[in-house]
């Protein structure tokens, strides 16, 4: 009884756990192949690179995007799940703490580096 009385503290404590230790924001940095200044949007945010920007997590399909005709027109920032989620999410019995990290995106981490394709004239 003991035992199930501490997984229980366990759970509730860590109800929610990627929302509580990483948040729902990210930085991310971004910065051009050729190594020159480009200006790019980034979740509606206009930046100059080489640049950090601060993006919300779990955004379906986050993309950079420019109209420099030297670089890509798109690039999409690569995501995945967290292994923090699934620790939680067992150490919990899956209760609300996933439930809580995945509608608030904190269950996600997009790639802390993401560089757009240029072309070298």
């Amino acid at each position: 009884m003991r035992k199930v009385g501490l997984v229980l503290a366990l759970g509730i404590a860590l109800s929610g756990c990627a929302t509580v230790i990483d948040g729902t924001q990210q930085s991310i940095s971004v910065n051009t192949s050729h190594g020159k200044r480009v200006m790019v949007s980034v979740d509606g945010k206009n930046i100059q690179t080489p640049a950090t920007v601060s993006v919300k997590r779990g955004n379906p399909a986050l993309k950079i995007t420019t109209s420099d005709k030297s670089c890509a027109s798109s690039t999409a920032v690569q995501r995945s799940i967290k292994t923090l989620f699934f620790l939680n999410f067992f150490l919990t019995s899956g209760l609300s703490s996933s439930t809580t990290d995945l509608a608030s995106g904190a269950a996600w981490d997009y790639d802390n580096n993401v560089v757009v394709n240029c072309f070298t004239n």
